[in-house]
């Protein structure tokens, strides 16, 4: 049975002020995901493309009603989300869901110790505790994530923190309560090259050890390369591919997915060459076609394009929502060393 279920989830934003008489536009259009227990799943796509929207989702945390879910359904753990009472999400959320926000700056509050804030997840799910026995916890946290001098730290403010040892912080709180699937959105970027790979080491390790599943949403295929086993790409509000990250890096099937990969800087590149990107923008959320919403970036178009492709099985284990699939695969070959 799939810890995580999500299938035909479409969210609309309000474009003014009155969401209730506004007109509405799709942000996500029959996003459909399926997670295992303690699998790791990337979330990939370009800012904007809706992958921070599908985890608010699963957390019921949309700010409606500019934004709300019309239709689609949320399953975790065999419960329907969006059927749970207000007390119920909020009882879920924080015990068996857990989220590592992007910036750990803004998601601490300013004006609490590091140590109250990780408390306070455990006075809210293990009511029954003892304040020794929530400190110890604490501390334990602490140090399971590698915050160094971490007793000394239980009194310390964010501002007082560097941002790797705050994004330590929100994983600790996020880990409280030994959560059965935790969200991670973007958690490395505001974070330079040396802290990120401490952060996803720390976030692998901990998955091994606990057993949970992670959502690891990101805009870096290289991230998803290092810490995901499945992978799905966003754009433009639809999931357009889904795989085995092996599978996807070695035959992209969407050329979307293969613009991003050859959108990657190689060692071996000319440093006097501009670095390789995708023609075009994403289209404005009011703007998208009616069709696949890639085709005006994409060389592959023909007419076909004027109809949106359904996302369906190409291979074993392999989705992708393009009618030129085949012909996306045979020319990687081609272009493949």
């Amino acid at each position: 049975m799939s810890l995580l279920r999500i299938e035909n989830l479409n969210v609309s934003v309000a474009s003014g002020t009155n969401a209730k008489t506004a007109q509405r536009w799709p942000v996500l259009q029959d996003v459909t995901l399926t997670m295992q227990e303690g699998e790791t799943l990337g979330l990939v796509g370009e800012s904007g493309s809706g992958k921070s929207v599908t985890a608010l989702s699963i957390l019921r945390l949309l700010p409606q009603p500019t934004l709300r879910v019309d239709s689609g359904a949320i399953v975790f753990d065999s419960r329907e989300i969006n059927t749970l009472s207000t007390a119920q999400m909020c009882a879920l959320r924080g015990d068996r869901i857990a989220m590592i926000f992007q910036d750990p700056m803004t998601a601490l509050n300013p004006v609490q110790t590091i140590g109250k804030q990780i408390e306070e997840v455990l006075l809210l799910h293990r009511p029954t505790w003892t304040g020794a026995q929530r400190r110890k916890r604490v501390l334990a946290l602490l140090e399971r994530v590698g915050m160094p001098a971490a007793e000394q730290r239980l009194q310390a403010y964010p501002h007082q923190l560097s941002g790797g040892m705050r994004q330590r912080v929100t994983i600790a709180m996020a880990l409280a309560c030994e959560p059965k699937l935790l969200i991670a959105d973007e958690p490395t970027t505001a974070l330079d090259v040396t802290v990120q790979a401490q952060v996803l080491n720390l976030i692998g390790e901990l998955q091994q050890q606990s057993g949970m599943a992670v959502l690891f949403i990101t805009h870096d295929l290289g991230v998803i390369a290092e810490t995901c086993r499945n992978v799905a790409v966003m754009y433009a509000g639809r999931i357009v591919e889904q795989a085995a990250v092996a599978d996807l890096f070695a035959a992209p099937r969407h050329p979307y997915t293969r613009a991003l990969l050859g959108s990657l800087p190689a060692l071996s590149a000319n440093p006097q060459q501009p670095l390789p990107a995708i023609p075009g923008q994403v289209p404005d959320i009011e703007q998208r076609p009616s069709g696949c919403a890639f085709a005006n970036r994409c060389s592959y178009r023909t007419e076909i394009c004027g109809q949106l492709p359904p996302l369906q099985e190409i291979a074993t284990a392999h989705r992708s929502a393009c009618f030129h699939a085949d012909l996306l695969t045979a020319d990687f070959a081609r272009a493949t060393p």
